[in-house]
């Protein structure tokens, strides 16, 4: 191997194995949550949740072999070098497909098959789904797309195609042969995408920007390479902020679109078929609603800083903090704008069987995941560092936290002195719907509903609060542009005693006004 072959590798080494790492951490996380909660009614969204977070982080990675380039602005120094094209591209594909190879023996190591076992054509397409596309489809996408984001959004579209035209013909309630076709449908698309790259990459030219500057001077009677004096209107800083904001939005409003197509063509094909049994829109609607706000927090600061405008930003003769707000309320209302009430619009058109519910617990859940991912997105240098990113930071989060919590749980029931008497409460109970008692009951039961109500309203702004932490310290790294590690670390501690003091303190103050019944 030549010495530009072996810097070459280093360098896509170098690139992709800490986002693997970070991925693999991320499943086994996601994984082990899973299996720890079998039998619970979140046992299912975790399952999903893994699934998701394994195909999108295959995703991330493919684009990042090509997207890198792009995101550096090297791919003109790499086209130029040395070597015959075929040879960086079989460098960057080989590279890549130990990476996902790696990533696909761990999922199918990991990945939950009870529900698999009668489909081995599913599990097939689910575990090594996304490495056939990722190295087949992706870093095509992302050159045609010139994003490194679009090759992530657009790669799993294509297999979501194949299954909505295959189970047209072969209905999932009479034979599991639509997850064959879609299987072999996505080795023969990514085959062919492949082929594509090959052609796209021999012949792949760098193109710059500035030509509408250019010709928009010269139209305007100034000379060659000059810009024409355009007179400044004044118009609402505020105003000009939000557009800001919702510019750098585009791929997550382009991602909606896309849930759009695909969950009015499944309610189509559901309203015309009683026994259809494909993706459902509940189904579509939770993967677009999980989605949506790690998207639309990994634009939100890493986008600005990956453009180059971020230092003009900070420079702007306005309060920062304010700039920070406006931007936490654009991002996370789109968030939960698209994610939460796109659905519900398309459901007030027509009502599918399987519906889409949004309880306010769940809404808030999203909420802080967008928080979740702005504090990554404040610590990224570009929109798919932080996406990759939000994966292992997220799933080693909600790991420590769904152990320290049944920790916590455990110890508050132990330690504190809990009294109930079962046949005192069935006592109050029959008691209460006699009218005779009722008088003397209804106050009690009254006081402790309101207790009741105060705890919710505790726990909400409990959570609401560790967002708010979580959306200050995104500010404080917003403001900076360079990263230190003993900053993140002590925010990181920061985070972790404030969530298990809420925790503790909510607990007690649960168990003791639950105690409070088996006074009376």
């Amino acid at each position: 191997m030549s010495a530009a072959l072996v810097i070459q590798t280093r360098k896509e080494v170098r690139a992709l194995l800490p986002w693997t790492i970070g991925v693999a951490i991320a499943c086994v996380a996601l994984a082990s949550m899973a299996r720890g909660n079998a039998g619970s009614p979140s046992h299912q969204e975790r399952d999903v949740f893994f699934g998701l977070a394994y195909a999108f982080g295959a995703f991330a990675i493919s684009a990042l072999s090509v997207g890198q380039e792009l995101t550096h602005g090297t791919l003109a120094a790499l086209l130029v070098q040395p070597l015959h094209r075929l040879k960086v591209l079989t460098l960057k594909l080989s590279v890549l497909a130990l990476a996902l190879t790696g990533l696909g023996l761990l999922a199918n190591a990991m990945f939950p098959d009870g529900y698999l076992r009668d489909s081995p054509d599913l599990r097939r397409l689910l575990v090594w789904g996304p490495v056939v596309a990722g190295i087949g489809l992706t870093p095509l996408l992302t050159i045609l797309s010139r994003r490194p984001l679009g090759g992530v959004v657009f790669t799993p579209t294509i297999s979501g195609l194949i299954v909505a035209i295959s189970q047209r013909f072969y209905p999932f309630h009479e034979t599991n042969f639509a997850w064959t076709i879609t299987w072999y449908g996505t080795l023969i698309v990514s085959a062919a995408g492949l082929a594509a790259l090959v052609a796209q990459f021999r012949k792949l030219e760098v193109t710059g920007d500035g030509r509408g500057r250019t010709a928009a001077g010269v139209a305007a009677g100034a000379p060659a390479g000059t810009m024409a004096f355009v007179p400044t209107t004044r118009r609402p800083w505020v105003w000009l902020l939000i557009k800001k904001e919702l510019r750098l939005q585009q791929m997550t409003f382009a991602v909606s679109g896309l849930y759009v197509v695909g969950a009015v063509a499944t309610m189509i094909l559901a309203a015309r078929n009683p026994l259809y049994m494909g993706p459902t829109f509940g189904a579509i609607s939770m993967i677009h609603a999980y989605c949506i706000p790690l998207i639309a927090g990994a634009l939100a600061s890493a986008e600005e800083r990956h453009m180059g405008t971020l230092a003009g930003q900070i420079l702007q003769p306005r309060s920062m903090r304010v700039q920070w707000i406006l931007k936490s309320i654009v991002t996370i209302g789109i968030a939960l704008l698209l994610a939460c009430g796109l659905p519900l619009l398309l459901m007030s058109v027509h009502r599918p069987a399987d519906a889409f519910r949004v309880p306010p617990d769940a809404a808030l859940g999203l909420g802080i995941l967008c928080a979740a991912a702005m504090w990554v997105s404040s610590n990224s240098g570009n929109t798919l560092w932080a996406l990759l990113a939000s994966f292992p930071a997220i799933g080693v989060a909600g790991m420590i936290g769904s152990f320290a919590y049944g920790v916590i749980r455990s110890h508050i029931w132990n330690w504190i002195p809990y009294v109930w008497d079962e046949t005192r409460y069935r006592l109050l109970r029959q008691a209460m719907q006699q009218d005779h008692s009722r008088a003397w009951l209804e106050p009690r039961i009254q006081a402790f509903g309101d207790l009741q109500h105060s705890l919710q309203i505790i726990r909400v702004s409990l959570i609401v609060g560790f967002g708010v932490l979580v959306l200050s310290m995104a500010a404080r790294n917003h403001r900076t542009l360079d990263r230190s590690l003993r900053r993140m670390s002590w925010q990181v501690v920061t985070l972790l005693l404030f969530a298990a003091v809420a925790a503790a303190g909510y607990w007690t103050l649960y168990v003791r006004s639950d105690s409070w019944l088996s006074l009376y």
